[in-house]
């Protein structure tokens, strides 16, 4: 647990950088845990990096269509 005033931060990399949660420490592991883990699976599926991806797909149909999933369709 924390000290008053104090900040702890959870830290991974991720999409070619650090990414850094800065919180009071009573936010409970498991939230870290679900944030790392839909950020790896944006970075799967719209990384363009990563010839699997959505991205990737979108780019090589040159303007046809594409099946993506509705998190993209949502996005775009």
């Amino acid at each position: 647990m924390s000290e008053a005033g104090s900040v702890d931060a959870w830290e991974w990399d991720a999409t070619g950088t650090q990414w850094r949660v800065h919180h009071d420490g009573r936010l409970p592991q498991a939230v870290a845990i679900a944030v790392a883990d839909a950020v790896a699976r944006d970075e799967l599926r719209w990384s363009r990096f990563n010839e699997d991806s959505e991205v990737a797909a979108i780019n090589a149909g040159a303007g046809g269509a594409v099946h993506v999933s509705e998190e993209t369709v949502a996005l775009l």
